[in-house]
């Protein structure tokens, strides 16, 4: 157990780190998953809005593309903004402005209104991942940066299993509710769930150290000089410096092959699963087929997260966590592939 003695009393900094931990990755990672299930939801209600409002798979592949668009527009401002009014304001209006026009997305009619709200949406939602990483460079130094991330991105895998199933429980039970359609109960729960993670955020999350009443006086000294040489470290280097490193544009290809790869089996499976919803036999035992391959992914995902949590912050440690990521992604994409390419096989008997 590490230990800091130039304190007193003596504070642990496995104890320390571990109180962090619980105060404000379980805020994090609620934040975080809601951001995944609003990212899957335009997928589904996919199966119904187009046919209702008579949109082309162009216009809606428009529309669903045009939030990564706003979001890479508006990450770094939003970072920007985070600093100058401090996270606990700034991550509140993240997802009170993403859910109020989650919500409005329900109430569209033509492609005009889904562009503009899938870029409002996009724009709103830019701070989510780059304000977690600044929030936490503030809070822990660089030994304990790789666990924080590791637990918070857990969140991710657990979002896309949940989404399926949430999403086909709203837009089969709550259709014809009030009137309303299941594809627009879908965007309205959703985004209601995400707005009440607002006043969780104001009462629950301190800005920074210094905010944090729940830490004393010394683990506050502590923590503080853990980021200072972070603070300094960060100062020497520029955006330049970044993108000039193999690791940074290894990681981005690695990243970018992995999604398009886990994205194109899903869409190509979408369809068949809700078309047969009572299926039984073969055809149900190849949708387990896929889910199988599905949740094989996200459990490689999960893994890799979860491993780096708990490892020690060596480099050694770290190419092992890597290795193990590679060789196990292509196995779930070809498990998942098998079991859609079985599913467009029955739609062509059909």
């Amino acid at each position: 157990m590490t230990t800091i003695t130039g304190v007193s009393p003596i504070v642990s900094a496995d104890r320390l780190y571990t109180k962090i931990a619980w105060r404000i990755i379980p805020i994090l990672i609620l934040i975080f998953f809601f951001a995944n299930l609003d990212r899957a939801n335009v997928g589904f209600a996919a199966l119904q809005m187009r046919q209702e409002l008579g949109f082309s798979n162009a216009a809606y592949g428009l529309g669903a593309g045009i939030f990564f668009i706003g979001y890479f527009l508006f990450e770094i401002p939003s970072n920007i903004a985070l600093e100058k009014v401090g996270a606990k304001i700034w991550f509140a209006r993240i997802v009170l402005t993403w859910g109020i026009a989650t919500i409005a997305l329900a109430f569209v009619t033509n492609t005009t209104w889904f562009y503009v709200l899938r870029f409002i949406i996009g724009a709103a939602e830019a701070g989510t991942a780059p304000g977690v990483m600044l929030f936490l460079s503030q809070w822990v130094p660089d030994s304990q940066r790789g666990r924080f991330n590791s637990l918070y991105w857990v969140s991710v895998p657990i979002a896309f299993v949940a989404a399926g199933p949430f999403s086909g429980f709203i837009m089969t039970q709550f259709n014809g509710l009030a009137g309303h359609s299941g594809w627009q109960w879908l965007f309205a729960v959703e985004g209601i769930l995400t707005i009440l993670v607002a006043p969780l955020i104001l009462f629950g999350l301190a800005n920074d150290i210094k905010d944090a009443k729940w830490l004393t006086d010394d683990e506050k000294r502590v923590a503080q000089d853990g980021v200072a040489k972070l603070a300094k470290a960060a100062n020497a280097h520029t955006y330049k410096d970044a993108l000039r490193k193999p690791e940074t544009i290894l990681a981005c290809l690695a990243y970018v092959g992995d999604t398009m790869a886990g994205r194109w089996s899903l869409r190509s499976v979408h369809r068949s699963v809700f078309r047969f919803p009572g299926t039984k036999g073969s055809r149900a035992n190849d949708r387990h087929a896929y889910n199988r391959g599905w949740i094989l992914d996200e459990r490689v995902f999960q893994r890799q997260h979860l491993t780096v949590a708990f490892r020690p912050d060596d480099g050694g440690s770290r190419h092992l966590v890597r290795l193990n990521g590679v060789l196990g992604q292509p196995r779930s994409h070809l498990h998942r592939r098998c079991g859609s390419g079985r599913f467009r096989d029955h739609q062509l008997d059909r």
